[in-house]
């Protein structure tokens, strides 16, 4: 590969037939032998990425100066899209915003009835949805202490009808489920 002196027009011979180049090195003999700037991007098959620039500069100020020759703007695409992007986002952010507060009880002034029977509902649906877990859990919780406790004769349990575990002393006359009489014995070592 001959490349011409940019002052005197002169060949320059950059690598010889014998010689087996990188083309890192290549860009970095023409860098030095034609004083030029030089930033090579190589993308293998591979998916790596092998990059060279010159000592004098930045591979972003060779995009620029390409930019500034070419009078165009190679990021105007990328940047659109992104501002567009970035739209989107604040709209959303914006409506998320305004729901938190309007379900904090503020920003309530601008709605009409259908919007407030709406997030009356909502609000509805959210409590219904939270006690329902929070029933949920409570039972997996009372489940697990009386899996191991539902035998022990000392502590008072007796199985009553449908699997569920009633005080000796018998059944309440309200008929509260989950209320479990426990006894604590003399002989434990944390009685106190």
């Amino acid at each position: 590969m001959t490349v011409t002196d940019g002052k005197q027009g002169t060949p320059l011979q950059l690598f010889g037939c014998c010689s087996v180049r990188t083309p890192k090195q290549t860009a970095n003999e023409l860098s030095v032998l034609c004083d030029a700037k030089v930033s090579v991007i190589i993308l293998s098959g591979t998916g790596k990425l092998h990059e060279y620039t010159s000592d004098s500069t930045s591979t972003k100020e060779i995009i620029d100066i390409y930019q500034r020759a070419l009078r165009t703007d190679i990021w105007s695409s990328q940047y659109e899209k992104m501002q567009e992007h970035l739209k989107k986002l604040k709209e959303k952010n914006r409506s998320l915003r305004m729901q938190i507060s309007r379900r904090m009880g503020e920003c309530l002034n601008g709605l009409d009835f259908k919007e407030l029977y709406e997030l009356e509902q909502e609000m509805q649906d959210a409590v219904n949805n939270i006690r329902e877990r929070k029933f949920k859990r409570a039972k997996q919780n009372i489940n697990y202490l009386t899996d191991g406790i539902k035998d022990d004769p000392d502590y008072g349990l007796v199985e009553g009808p449908g699997g569920h575990y009633d005080s000796i002393a018998g059944a309440y006359p309200n008929g509260i489920p989950g209320i479990l009489a426990l006894g604590l014995q003399l002989n434990q070592p944390n009685y106190s």
